[in-house]
């Protein structure tokens, strides 16, 4: 057997499994609710890039004859358009969810995901602190960011590659009205 015949039936096993595992992963994102911004989705495709890139060029070195095409080319190029199911799931995974009063009042920890939602399709300035209240339901107790002025949201983990701090939305009134927000990660 040519080292060609039996390498190239192995780098189909080894990017079947790949990629299973990569929609293994997706699918613990999907399911731990994790939200997931530009830099989480470039730090998973970039290696499966990279991956697929040295996989390619292993496979031009390794044919003898170019145009011959062996059998498990055909696998290999189905296995290339997973991935790019696997980055399209990735990119559209419902990031930057859409704000849904009874997720937020219910779910403080998808509140994160909405509130990119939240602040660009509703105005909070000049809002009347019971309008914010119903709005967005009873504020968070007991954070170190709370004043006589101001009321405060827990958000959930920060919107980073490694989340140590929490994301909070701080709304600070002014006779009653909101005058400012903000939000701050501990």
């Amino acid at each position: 057997m040519k080292f060609t015949q039996a390498v190239l039936p192995l780098l189909v096993i080894v990017t079947i499994l790949y990629l299973m595992v990569n929609l293994l992963l997706l699918i613990l994102f999907s399911l731990a609710d994790a939200n997931m911004d530009l830099h989480t989705v470039l730090y998973t495709i970039l290696p499966s890039v990279l991956y697929f890139l040295c996989v390619w060029f292993a496979i031009k070195r390794l044919r003898p004859n170019r145009r011959e095409k062996p059998k498990q080319l055909w696998l290999f190029s189905l296995a290339l358009v997973l991935p790019i199911a696997l980055i399209s799931l990735l990119v559209f995974n419902g990031v930057h969810a859409k704000f849904n009063e009874m997720d937020w009042r219910n779910n403080p920890h998808k509140r994160v995901g909405m509130i990119d939602d939240l602040l660009n399709t509703y105005d909070l300035k000049n809002r009347h602190y019971n309008e914010v209240i119903e709005k967005l339901g009873t504020p968070t107790e007991n954070t170190y960011f709370k004043s006589d002025n101001n009321i405060v949201y827990y958000l959930g983990n920060e919107r980073s590659i490694i989340s140590i701090d929490s994301e909070w939305l701080i709304i600070t009134f002014k006779e009653n009205r909101v005058a400012h927000y903000e939000l701050k990660t501990d």
